[in-house]
């Protein structure tokens, strides 16, 4: 090989190496100012999912974004869209009876909205009933 040659081998190898140093320093950056993304990331690719009427994968995405952030409201609410959709009454009670005590005091209005589904799927249930509250309904 000709020394031209291995000068040019040898400037690409210092510009691939300055590439990945400024592209790790780019993430670090980042991830101070910001934070990592993952919380963020699995809901919204959940709801990707949702859209396409993908509920078990979906259902899989939102229990892992809850095991590392188990405050996830966002997850916790659409875990409950895709329980509804599902039909599947006992794990939406579970979220439902999470979630009940944050939402009835905060935010009531999106827990009529949760009421009105579960009373769809289990009219029973009187955690779902206007006067419902946790300590009532099936254990």
């Amino acid at each position: 090989m000709e020394l031209g040659q291995q000068i040019i081998w040898a400037l690409c190898a210092v510009l691939v190496l300055a590439i990945l140093y400024w592209l790790v320093k780019r993430r670090r950056v980042w991830n101070q100012r910001y934070g990592p993304l993952t919380k963020l990331d699995l809901v919204a690719e959940a709801e990707i999912l949702l859209h396409y009427k993908r509920y078990s994968e979906a259902i899989q995405l939102l229990l892992e974004a809850q095991l590392r952030d188990p405050r996830n409201m966002h997850a916790k609410l659409q875990l409950l869209r895709c329980y509804a959709k599902l039909n599947n009454r006992d794990e939406f009670e579970r979220v439902a009876r999470d979630v009940y005590p944050a939402l009835i005091q905060n935010k009531l209005i999106l827990w009529d909205k949760i009421a009105r589904a579960g009373r769809k799927m289990d009219p029973d249930n009187p955690l779902y009933q206007p006067s419902g509250n946790t300590q009532q309904g099936r254990s």
